[in-house]
């Protein structure tokens, strides 16, 4: 494994600044250091300690109480893809941290910057917080703020349905109930803070940790219905947004006088709140991870010409052949490999593992920089870098920094030695009058823009490979007493690109999620909640049930959620998404991710079910990038090609569902009793505000929309584990499916069923005896009642009734609805739904579900989904011929024995009386009739005597 990386210090005797536009400072400042006469009866503050892994998705990235993250003070632990405990696991970044840095009215230089120092015990930052009027801390203080404070998006979710509950007349919600994460957070004037962690909150006007405030009394109180947030500056008007995951700390830069180990800089008396989160997804959200950090000047004085940047250490996989890039126009520092293969040479590294030849890419997107003394919000204003000295020798000023000076030159866009940055080559050349203030801003494969690919004449092959670090910095301006600022920065990769010089289009286009995620305050366009699902386990059979609960998004099946980027000017817009359907898939191993579900090796839909609305396909737009922009900038940076997501069946919603075939079985596939299966349920939503145009790429380019939450029995986006076993315990006396005797009281209509009458009814009705009852066999009925749960049905007798608003005709309109009576209990239950949809109701304590909904009549031609009923015929003896069979293509009907006239002279098979072109004879092209077209030209003819009876 990659050890910590050595530093090199060299000592600085004159204290020289390069003039540029990238190098701010004055030279004629001088800068002076503190008394070594300080007298302090404070404990000083030692390193921290405590480490935690942020881990809700695709990435497991170590966080510490330090300063600095992603590190274990050894090793990179920025993971993705992650990995089970115990695998190898490849970093993409090794470490990172945030740098400050400017000058009091005194000209004295303050900084506070980290980098490795931790490991050693140097450090710049320290756990917890800092008097609000003093700007001070102690060890016992540090101590106790050496901590972590972590809630889950489940448990936010718990809490908000035990208010709910409440609300609603339910259970009181009480302390002991609310949940750890929840109950613990270090929001202002939380009460129950002490009793979780074992000491107080400060109360300060700053603010700790965000939460939304139901009553608005600056109290987080979770009975209330306070829950945690993200806090973002100017999102405080929208819908408050709680992620999957969220860790908040605070560590600062004065220690209890503690000396500045890293930089051996003046301390500038900062605070610093950390929000670290991130959200486990079906895209490429998921293999992000985002950092939010308040700052707070708790010094007396004004600092000025004030820089603040984020450092990244980006060893992406083997720290010896990365090169890096910036993208100026979305604040986007990336990382990406030198060559085809992560390793020097090959795919190995000292021990450090690598990607192999699979190598991703990773950037940082430096969304939001602080404000200055106007202010104003200010971005990134420069991108520098510099090497490891103890690799491959780069040019002596261009490595680590050492001194408070040299980092304060990094800090504010110069290298290390005080010379400018420079375009051309490595950006290194002190001759150069170039000047710039961003680095290596080219695609890598574009060969006529700068790129670490195209560095110049100068490196014919591209730059040499160094273990290089990266600096996004946002400056100069002055920091005043008590001003609270922000620097929100989000991790954004992409997996397996073409190098080397690679196209960055994914990690482009990913940034932009990223970007238009942080636009929108954070509030990610959630698809529906995967329904809960329940298990029955039968002999070689399992059977699933879908609900959803009353907390989700998608309670009976009203999932709405507004699109984001609709443009203005479109009349009667679509503007949510819409709960549309669900899919089932059969996964090959409980370790399977809902990011997985589109590998065919690791996932197979078995079941997909959908609304009855006319929606088929759905189709999502993905990017690709342009060839033609390299050489025009006029044309657009990506061109976008459709993507089938689902081909849907648009039969109708279903809630239950067999299972007695196992997808991955190489031959016999049925189950096996006593083996464990993996399946995997979630629910999408639709919305196409108006159809995607390609040569204007305007219009919906996600009509498609996959639920993220619930997913699995934790709802921690891993499958349920199902066994199939035999029941002993019981005699069942149904099967999944079987449906029951049904009497027609009153009405008329089929349903699209498949009716048969019982013989005692056909024979009322050809002696005279029948009185308009009808009996049909069982599950042979104009409304679908099934059986789902063998084990728990029951003997009984049930009457439906449907209810409609207008009662002056005989048809029920389509906003009529149904209720069922247990005639044995008198209990009544309604209709989830009208009979505009059709949808299957599941009553649990009789273990049957009921599916109505209204429909054409079968082969009118109404509309082109109106369909036909078949019918059949068995044969007593299968050995003797059947008197009924089809006609092959090519033959008349003129002479044929057993031919019966229906109002034609010949029977005319063709487009003249077919609803649908692909049911004619010679469409189908198969050498017979299929019962559908003989049902559907029965239904045509009416009763003047039958072609086939």
């Amino acid at each position: 494994m990659r050890r910590f990386k050595t530093i090199i210090t060299t000592a600085v005797a004159v204290l020289v600044f390069a003039s540029s536009a990238s190098a701010y400072y004055d030279p004629s400042r001088q800068v002076r250091k503190p008394s070594k006469n300080t007298v302090s009866f404070r404990e000083a503050c030692v390193t921290a300690k405590a480490q935690i892994d942020q881990d809700v998705n695709n990435v497991r990235a170590r966080l510490t109480t330090g300063g600095d993250v992603w590190w274990d003070r050894s090793d990179g632990k920025y993971v993705v893809p992650k990995v089970p405990i115990g695998q190898t696991e490849v970093s993409s970044i090794f470490a990172g941290a945030v740098w400050l840095g400017g000058f009091d009215s005194g000209g004295n230089l303050k900084v506070a910057c980290q980098t490795y120092g931790n490991n050693g015990g140097n450090s710049d930052f320290w756990p917890g917080p800092l008097d609000p009027d003093e700007g001070t801390t102690d060890k016992a203080i540090c101590d106790k703020w050496d901590k972590f404070f972590e809630v889950s998006g489940a448990e936010i979710k718990q809490h908000l349905e035990y208010v709910a509950i409440e609300a609603e007349g339910g259970p009181i919600y009480t302390e002991d109930m609310i949940p750890a994460g929840v109950k613990g957070w270090p929001g202002r004037r939380n009460e129950y803070f002490f009793s979780v962690h074992n000491f107080t909150l400060p109360d300060t006007d700053q603010g700790l940790a965000g939460f939304f405030d139901v009553d608005a009394d600056g109290t987080y109180e979770p009975l209330e219905g306070d829950f945690p947030t993200i806090e973002i500056a100017g999102c405080e008007e929208e819908k408050p947004q709680f992620p999957d995951e969220m860790i908040f700390w605070i560590y600062n830069d004065e220690g209890g006088g503690a000396i500045h180990g890293e930089t051996k800089g003046i301390p500038i008396r900062m605070e610093v709140q950390v929000q670290a989160f991130g959200y486990a997804t079906n895209d490429q959200i998921n293999d992000m991870t985002f950092q939010r950090y308040k700052l707070i000047n708790r010094a007396s004085e004004d600092i000025d010409s004030t820089f603040f940047a984020m450092w990244v250490d980006a060893d992406l996989g083997c720290y010896l052949d990365d090169y890096i890039g910036c993208d100026i126009d979305r604040s986007l520092a990336y990382t990406y490999n030198q060559d085809a293969e992560d390793g020097q040479p090959g795919i190995t590294c000292d021990g450090v593992p690598t990607y192999g030849t699979d190598v991703p890419i990773i950037g940082i997107d430096y969304f939001r920089g602080p404000k200055d003394e106007n202010g104003q919000l200010l971005g990134m204003s420069s991108f520098t870098y510099f090497n490891n000295p103890s690799f491959n020798n780069p040019p002596p000023g261009t490595g680590d920094p050492a001194t408070d000076v040299e980092f304060y030159r990094y800090l504010s866009g110069s290298w290390k030695d005080g010379t400018a940055f420079s375009f051309g080559g490595d950006a290194y050349d002190p001759a150069n009058t170039n000047l710039i203030d961003y680095a290596f801003t080219g695609d890598p494969d574009d060969q006529n823009s700068w790129s670490m690919c195209n560095p110049g004449p100068e490196f014919p092959q591209g730059l040499p490979g160094y273990d290089r670090r990266t600096v996004q910095a946002s400056g100069p301006f002055k920091l005043q007493p008590g001003a609270k600022n922000e620097l929100i920065i989000g991790a954004v990769w992409a997996p397996n690109l073409d190098y080397p010089c690679p196209d960055i289009t994914k990690l482009q286009f990913a940034d932009d999620l990223a970007q238009d995620l942080f636009d929108n305050c954070f509030d990610i366009v959630d698809g529906p909640d995967a329904p809960d699902v329940d298990w029955i386990a039968l002999d070689q059979e399992v059977i699933a049930v879908l609900t959803n609960k009353s907390t989700s998004n998608n309670f009976q099946e009203a999932y709405q959620e507004d699109v984001i980027g609709i443009i203005g000017g479109i009349p009667n817009i679509d503007s949510t998404y819409n709960f549309e359907g669900y899919i089932i898939y059969q996964v090959a191993n409980p370790s399977v991710a809902t990011s997985e579900l589109e590998d065919i090796q690791k996932a197979k839909p078995v079941y997909w079910v959908d609304v009855k609305n006319g929606i088929k396909a759905l189709y999502n737009w993905l990017p690709e990038a342009n060839p033609s922009a390299i050489l025009d900038p006029t044309e657009p940076e990506f061109i976008y090609r459709p993507e089938v997501k689902i081909e849907a069946l648009d039969n109708g919603v279903k809630h239950t569902f067999s299972f007695k075939e196992d997808q991955f079985a190489s031959s016999d596939r049925r189950l096996i009793n006593h083996r464990k299966y993996y399946y995997t349920a979630i629910a999408y939503g639709t919305n196409n505000f108006l159809q995607y145009q390609t040569a204007t790429q305007v219009g919906q380019k996600t009509t498609f929309l996959a639920g993220r939450s619930n997913i699995g029995p934790n709802g921690d986006g891993f499958p349920y584990t199902v066994i199939p076993r035999p029941v002993v315990d019981k005699k069942l006396n149904a099967a999944y499916g079987d449906g029951p005797a049904i009497t027609r009281l009153d009405g008329r209509g089929a349903g699209n069923n498949f009716l048969d009458m019982t013989d005692e009814t056909l024979t009322k009705i050809m002696d005279g005896s029948f009185d308009g009852t009808i009996v049909y066999k069982e599950g042979r009925g104009p409304i679908d009642v099934s059986i789902y749960n063998p084990l728990e049905v029951k003997d009984g007798s049930f009457e439906v009734t449907f209810i409609d608003e207008n009662q002056s005709n005989d048809v029920l309109d389509p906003n009529a609805s149904w209720k069922l009576k247990d005639l044995n209990t008198g209990e009544e239950f309604a209709s989830d739904k009208s009979l505009a949809e059709l949808n299957e109701q599941i009553f649990g304590i009789y273990g049957f579900s009921v599916s109505i909904g209204q429909t054409e009549d079968a082969g009118q031609c109404v509309s082109a989904t109106d369909g036909a009923i078949g019918s059949e015929i068995s044969y007593v003896d299968v050995n003797k011929p059947a008197w009924l069979s089809g006609i092959k293509d090519g033959l008349t009907f003129e002479g044929l024995p057993g031919f019966i006239a229906a109002g034609f002279d010949y029977l005319q098979f063709d487009e003249s009386w077919s609803c649908h072109h692909e049911t004619t004879l010679g469409a189908m092209g198969d050498g017979f009739f299929t019962p559908y077209q003989l049902a559907s030209y029965n239904s045509r003819v009416g009763g003047s005597g039958y072609p086939f009876f």
